[in-house]
């Protein structure tokens, strides 16, 4: 770690591929989407998920887990590719937001993976001392990475009035190796945090039926992080959260479309799984498209008509 580390993300910044968010002295890095659009994953761009440098010493001050992907997304988490050979434990993936602890003046706050101060940070850094004690424990060099949950910051799951920080795991900052599981069980035993669930599988059960599995998730249920030996990471989402992630993050006319191409209407009771924030327009626009919908049918359906009628035929013999 040195201010070359600082300078490298600078460039980045430049061209494009980091934002840049200052606080004080310290600054954090995160991809931006312009690098997802053009898969610029290299590793300056994976390893700033979030990482906080001291802008005038150059010090390390937090190291998030670097970027990682779902299953068939990157050549590396092909199946294929995968190496099903080495052991692998399997967690709750937590549909909430990922927040980093930092210590700023001796006290310990935390990020989100672009913002020191946005909402969820703020938020984060509330409960963190409002709901948690012996905070102390926790090694200056070891960055926590928890999973916020709170009504206010839905996405898609509903967590009800849960409002929590849930442990996901941490690093030593300085080293950049990734802290036992004991360690992280230990921080959360001392300072009360609630660990991401461990997903117990078979142990004769295939990775390939982990996946299968987790496809056929309720759309209540985000999916899996699959860790392995190694500490390649995969994430595997259920078919469910995934479509109406997809109408989330886009209230696309065309993802409406393909429901209506598949079912002939936009079942009601996936609009009603979508947060109240954006349900309305949602709804507004699936109305308006199924109307539309309803229309080409039914012009379909007359300029058939018409056909049959001009070359003869009986309806009949169809």
């Amino acid at each position: 770690m040195s201010l070359d580390d600082v300078r490298v993300r600078d460039q980045y910044v430049r061209e494009g591929w980091l934002s840049k968010r200052m606080f004080g002295r310290l600054a954090i890095y995160n991809y931006t989407a312009r690098t997802t659009y053009k898969k610029k994953w290299d590793e300056v761009t994976k390893k700033s998920r979030g990482v906080i440098f001291d802008t005038v010493s150059g010090e390390r001050v937090a190291l998030p887990f670097e970027k990682f992907y779902n299953i068939n997304e990157m050549e590396e988490t092909k199946l294929e590719n995968l190496p099903l050979h080495e052991p692998f434990e399997a967690y709750e993936k937590l549909d909430g937001v990922l927040l980093i602890s930092y210590l700023l003046a001796g006290k310990l706050r935390v990020a989100t993976r672009g913002s020191f101060d946005n909402p969820q940070a703020q938020k984060g850094t509330e409960l963190l001392h409002r709901n948690y004690h012996r905070l102390s424990f926790i090694r200056s060099e070891h960055t926590l990475l928890f999973e916020l949950l709170h009504p206010d910051h839905r996405i898609i799951v509903d967590y009800a009035d849960r409002e929590e920080l849930v442990l996901l795991g941490g690093f030593n900052r300085l080293t950049g190796e990734e802290l036992d599981p004991d360690l992280v069980s230990f921080y959360a035993e001392k300072c009360g945090f609630e660990e991401a669930e461990r997903y117990s599988h078979e142990g004769h059960e295939s990775f390939e039926d982990l996946v299968e599995r987790v496809s056929l998730f309720s759309a209540q249920q985000e999916g899996l992080v699959v860790r392995f030996a190694t500490g390649l990471r995969v994430k595997l989402k259920g078919r469910d959260y995934s479509r109406i992630s997809r109408l989330v993050q886009s209230l696309s006319p065309r993802e409406i479309w393909r429901m209506l191409d598949e079912r002939g209407e936009v079942p009601r009771s996936e609009i009603l799984l979508v947060p109240d924030r954006i349900r309305r327009p949602l709804e507004e626009k699936a109305e308006g498209l199924e109307a539309l919908w309803r229309e080409e049918e039914r012009n379909a359906l007359y300029e058939f008509c018409r056909v049959v009628r001009k070359v003869g035929l009986e309806r009949k013999s169809f």
